[in-house]
């Protein structure tokens, strides 16, 4: 009796005591911390808080370049306002990514000051819904409508002709004296075709000239068909320099404003041995000591050797100071030893001060006493 008492005994499971669940309590939170758990509700009690949401802090930092768009266009380097812009979306989209457009309209309640950063990143690469929305957003408070001077310009140079039409839409009408110019820069036809229906002025001879300096050739075409200001002798000076054969030639054919020896010369200084050789046999204004004088600065020796051949205006004792300067050894020993240019102690002071060793090294040995 007492093992079978015993082996029942053993086969029962073991009795634990009951204790509570530590997680049951978790389950139903507290009415107080369920209230932190509904967006909406945080929402409306975090609006009455002083300060910025955490994720607009970022963007009190982003100071993009400023542009003045009644300069003249030749006065901005392109390269660094589009780089502005660039480095502006790249802080914004990763925040859209995020939050998606759900945090406009508290951007427009709480950072008022941050409207005119996102709505120019919007105008500048087409996102018609995102201004729409921002828009709509600011016309419910006190803030004026964003940008209200420059946002058609700000379009028009990125040849966003939608975007130009819907801001029409929403009474926008002030444009920049140069805006064709703004949008002639990035060779933007459509653009230039919309803004001449409308009437625009805003053009002016420097329209072409940067239309011819960034190699538009169709831009170059179309302003010398429909439009009357024409261009200036800057306009094949700046596609020499750049290397724009191509408009270079069509200038020379269809347009009658020549170039000055500034072609020659910038070409020499970019290392356009092409379009040098072309000026030399089709135009007649030749060029300066400061062909060789900027080649040798940059580096260019074939440049170098094609202008001592074929031109006579040779050089200066600036050529070889820049070379040394700029530690192109191959020209400075080049213009020592053909050019006959001394190497004197202020090429050697030039040399030092850029820490080019190889050319102190020449400079001393051929030091002029």
């Amino acid at each position: 009796m007492f093992i079978q008492l015993s082996n029942s005994i053993k086969s029962q499971p073991p009795i634990s005591p009951t204790l509570p669940d530590p997680m049951s309590s978790l389950s139903t939170p507290p009415p107080s911390v369920s209230v932190f758990r509904c967006h909406e509700l945080l929402d409306v009690i975090t609006s009455f808080q002083p300060g910025l949401p955490q994720d607009f802090h970022a963007f009190l930092a982003v100071r993009p370049s400023p542009v003045y768009f009644d300069t003249p266009v030749s006065q901005h380097d392109m390269f660094l306002v589009k780089l502005s812009f660039a480095s502006v979306h790249a802080a914004i989209e990763p925040w859209y990514l995020i939050y998606g457009v759900t945090r406009l309209s508290k951007l427009v309640a709480c950072a008022p000051q941050l409207v005119d950063l996102f709505f120019a990143d919007a105008v500048f690469f087409g996102e018609v819904a995102i201004v729409t929305l921002l828009l709509r957003l600011v016309q419910s408070t006190p803030t004026p409508l964003p940008l209200k001077r420059d946002a058609l310009t700000v379009a028009a140079m990125n040849g966003q002709v939608d975007m130009f039409q819907h801001l029409q839409q929403w009474q926008y009408r002030n444009v920049s004296t140069n805006v064709m110019t703004w949008a002639t820069h990035g060779g933007h036809l459509a653009m230039l075709q919309y803004l001449h229906e409308q009437h625009a002025t805003g053009a002016s001879a420097q329209t072409m000239d940067m239309a011819a300096r960034n190699g538009h050739l169709h831009v170059v075409q179309w302003l010398g068909a429909f439009r009357s200001e024409g261009a200036s002798v800057r306009a094949m000076d700046l596609a020499a320099s750049q290397g724009q054969l191509r408009v270079l030639e069509w200038l020379h054919a269809h347009r009658r404003e020549g170039c000055t020896t500034l072609a020659m010369d910038l070409a020499a200084r970019n290392g356009h041995l092409n379009v040098l050789i072309w000026l030399h046999e089709h135009t007649q204004e030749g060029c300066s000591t400061g062909a060789m004088n900027l080649a040798a600065g940059f580096g260019h020796l074939k440049v170098l050797k094609w202008l001592h051949t074929n031109r006579s205006e040779g050089c200066t004792k600036k050529a070889i100071r820049a070379a040394a300067k700029h530690g192109h050894l191959k020209v400075v020993r080049w213009l020592h030893h053909v050019m006959h240019l001394k190497c004197t102690r202020a090429v050697l002071e030039f040399a030092i001060t850029g820490r080019h060793w190889d050319v102190v090294a020449f400079a001393a040995r051929n030091l002029s006493r």
